[in-house]
């Protein structure tokens, strides 16, 4: 699923860009549209929003658009919980689960 792709992309920017980790598809989207990088991150952000708006057109209310919602939401909030992305260095966000290594 491309949103699951996308947000991961959009999440770990941060903690990539900071590392200077190469051949991220943010740093290659770039690359291959002559962009700068916050550029293409702009335009996978916006991609998303338009797979989330056009997901949510499908089922216009009920249990299953309800479920997608729930799981856009908890997808979102799992990123920014988890130490692996070092949100808490740009985000006022508490790790509600903590890395082991």
């Amino acid at each position: 699923m491309l949103y699951l792709s996308y947000l991961n992309d959009i999440m770990s920017f941060y903690k990539e860009e900071v590392a200077g980790d190469q051949g991220t598809y943010v740093l290659d989207r770039a690359c291959t549209t002559g962009k700068m990088h916050v550029e293409a991150l702009y335009e996978v952000v916006d991609d998303t929003v338009d797979i989330v708006k056009r997901v949510r057109r499908i089922p216009r209310e009920g249990p299953a658009r309800d479920a997608w919602d729930t799981f856009v939401t908890a997808y979102i909030a799992f990123h920014t919980n988890t130490p692996k992305y070092r949100l808490q260095e740009i985000m006022d966000v508490y790790y509600l689960i903590q890395d082991d290594v």
